[in-house]
């Protein structure tokens, strides 16, 4: 019974157009998603409208250190914007993919953003599977408990869903490699 109430459909959304490339990642019991945007990209991917609200950020770089793959954990109210301005920022316009949590039913507050954010570069600092390039690991903000219980099942599943895309970086286990 307990394998029931741990299945669910995964379904991967992959678009190819005039506006460049990306791929969206839904699990069918999760408000959550995982968009894809791979670099170059055009700037009309910067403007869609999941990068218009609190969101969290994995950048992903190809240039491997110490024999590790380097990411960045962020966060901003405006995903679109702040991408923009890492690719003017030499320090962090590392990113070949980056990789943007979202909340389809519009949930996440900054708060919650930033709750996941710290645990995100928490958990990858623990992992050691990638070199984090976060010069800091906030703390995770003050949240109700039951707040506190939805921000841990929603990072548990993106761990899932990274582990699918193969950018497993948070100590979960791959279960299907798409990524690098």
């Amino acid at each position: 019974m307990s394998s029931i109430a741990k299945s669910c459909t995964v379904r991967i959304y992959i678009h190819d157009d005039e506006n460049g490339q990306h791929a969206t990642v839904k699990l069918s019991n999760w408000t959550g998603d995982v968009l894809v945007i791979p670099r170059p990209c055009p700037r009309e991917q910067f403007q869609r409208e999941e990068l218009g609200r609190p969101d969290v950020y994995i950048l992903v770089d190809d240039v491997h250190a110490a024999g590790k793959p380097q990411i960045y954990v962020g966060e901003s109210e405006y995903v679109g914007d702040r991408l923009r301005r890492h690719e003017k920022d030499s320090a962090k316009n590392i990113w070949r993919v980056a990789c943007i949590v979202t909340c389809c039913d519009g949930y996440l507050t900054k708060a919650h953003i930033r709750y996941i954010e710290g645990r995100l570069i928490k958990l990858a600092r623990q992992a050691e599977i990638a070199c984090v390039l976060n010069a800091v690991s906030p703390e995770p903000p003050y949240l109700p408990e039951a707040d506190i219980a939805d921000m841990e099942y929603f990072i548990e599943q993106l761990r899932f869903n990274f582990g699918l895309l193969g950018y497993d970086y948070f100590g979960k286990k791959r279960r299907m490699v798409f990524g690098p």
